[in-house]
């Protein structure tokens, strides 16, 4: 699992030295520089070819490491590749109808080609519907939430950096946002997309950002990922998962 740890920890450790060289003034530049060559000696060469072929959120939080990486040691060329990256991934993990009959295929590989190969990777949905997650069935929930967070914290650096990732997929991931917030509050779904029902799993600390944006920024309406925060997560610690760290403090209601 070496590229899904350097892609959490280079998500992370990023954001920390960002911190350290702006407030620490200990912090010397030989100090500054052993931490950049690590970031590109230890996690770039887990992270830079992608990883088309395993469950989304591998990729994804692999795309948000070289993101992170990339700001921090100011290397454009990393960046644009996380970019690249994002753009391909987004699209082939969180489904829209408008798509086709079947979800885009993950870039970089051709063994998933067939309808039968994509639906399989899809863990065999009875239905593709809008909102729906490529990982959606392999735990009803819990890997979901460990894509959605790298991609919208990806999407939220390159917001900082002025790109619109965001932007460009919005439809698809508020689609996704609010189908799932409507599980978590335990609202009923459709027999006809889950004839056995959607048991759903455990639920983690990594709705704020996305939120943040799309409701308090851009002005759209979440009414059901809006009552999710408030009523489940707001009730809670502000917590920490793999790479959702403390989404609450940084971007509640900020915007």
């Amino acid at each position: 699992q070496k590229e899904l740890v350097a892609g959490w920890c280079g998500s992370i450790f990023p954001l920390a030295g960002e911190i350290l060289r702006a407030s620490y003034p200990k912090w010397s530049r030989g100090e500054i520089k052993q931490f950049s060559t690590m970031l590109n000696r230890a996690f770039l060469p887990h992270l830079l070819p992608g990883n088309p072929t395993y469950n989304g959120n591998w990729e994804l939080t692999m795309i948000n490491a070289l993101m992170c990486i990339g700001v921090f040691n100011d290397d454009q060329a990393t960046f644009n590749r996380g970019v690249f990256l994002w753009r391909k991934r987004v699209p082939a993990y969180f489904y829209l109808t408008t798509d086709g009959s079947t979800p885009k295929r993950p870039y970089g590989t051709d063994s998933l080609k067939a309808d039968g190969e994509i639906n399989k990777y899809w863990f065999k949905p009875n239905v593709f519907f809008d909102g729906l997650c490529q990982e959606t069935l392999r735990d009803y929930g819990q890997h979901l939430q460990e894509g959605l967070s790298p991609a919208i914290n990806s999407a939220e650096i390159a917001y900082h950096q002025g790109i619109d990732l965001y932007g460009e997929n919005a439809k698809r991931i508020m689609a996704t946002m609010e189908f799932h917030a409507d599980r978590f509050l335990g609202k009923p779904v459709s027999k006809t997309l889950f004839p056995n029902g959607f048991p759903v799993s455990g639920l983690f600390p990594t709705w704020e950002i996305a939120y943040n944006h799309f409701r308090n920024r851009r002005g759209f309406a979440l009414p059901s990922t809006s009552a999710l925060i408030t009523t489940k997560l707001r009730s809670r610690p502000t917590a920490t998962h793999n790479n959702m760290v403390w989404e609450r403090l940084t971007h509640a209601e900020l915007d």
